[in-house]
């Protein structure tokens, strides 16, 4: 497929919590040719599932829209930090390019993505048929069809701790709360852990917040601000957690994103 071919144009860009007015695809001028993409950054949503039965849904859930479709953003699960990314294309194609619902495959690069579209997108002076079509590229290329029943792949127990993790992030929490939350054995719960990712609980949950701390990076926080938020009680042992994952200091990090960004932004002029 020619992405030249099936959109137009990029409409618009933005990042969405549950207290935020959305931008309903209704309003555009042309609203019958509106191509939606929603991604899930944080939280759950109640959402239909391919089958038609009302289903949760995590981060990293790809909602791909045609002609002002039902969005996710009024089924945000209550209290879950819900944040939503959404793109939105004029395009007069007669179908959508991929399933309704998929996964974005590298979870590690999805908050940069979005960062960086957003501020491709409000700089003003980039070249908008450029960035439309390297924003659709991306999420064509990252997009992957969930497969059915993909849940069963994953114990129950370690699907609960997975869900409850997604809850409470980015504070953290004990590991014997979790395994408690899951109905099983800290010792079991371990187990698990190691043979689905290779981690223990604890390195899991350190790594999924240190993911969310690099992310706030990349917006004009403060360092002592971004340790508060990630359930830090102090910048020292933020510090020590960020440099233990990514072997570098925030500082170091956010000047390395900003470098990235700004040689990406003149690529795209």
């Amino acid at each position: 497929m020619q992405i030249t071919d099936h959109i137009q144009q990029l409409l618009w860009v933005e990042v969405y919590a549950d207290s935020d007015k959305y931008r309903n695809p209704a309003d555009a001028r042309d609203p019958e040719n509106v191509e939606t993409v929603e991604i899930l950054l944080a939280g759950e949503v109640l959402y239909p599932a391919q089958d038609g039965t009302l289903q949760r849904f995590g981060r990293g859930t790809i909602f791909w829209h045609q002609n002002c479709e039902y969005s996710i953003c009024r089924n945000a699960v209550k209290d879950s930090r819900y944040r939503c990314a959404v793109f939105a294309f004029a395009s007069t194609a007669k179908k959508r390019p991929v399933p309704s619902i998929g996964v974005w495959q590298d979870l590690t690069q999805l908050d940069l993505f979005v960062h960086e579209a957003v501020q491709l997108f409000l700089a003003g002076n980039t070249n908008l048929d450029m960035l439309s079509v390297w924003i659709y590229g991306t999420l064509l290329r990252q997009y992957i069809a969930e497969p059915e029943n993909a849940c069963q792949h994953i114990p129950q127990v370690l699907a609960m701790a997975l869900r409850h993790i997604n809850y409470v992030m980015p504070q953290n929490l004990s590991i014997a709360e979790l395994a408690n939350k899951a109905g099983c054995s800290v010792m079991h719960l371990n187990r698990l852990f190691k043979q689905q990712f290779q981690l223990s609980p604890a390195e899991y949950i350190l790594k999924q917040r240190m993911l969310f701390a690099a992310n706030l990076l990349n917006s004009p926080l403060s360092v002592q601000r971004i340790a508060s938020e990630c359930g830090f009680k102090t910048t020292v042992g933020f510090y020590k957690a960020f440099n233990k994952v990514y072997n570098t200091t925030p500082g170091e990090y956010r000047m390395m994103q900003a470098n990235k960004l700004q040689h990406k932004f003149n690529n795209v002029k």
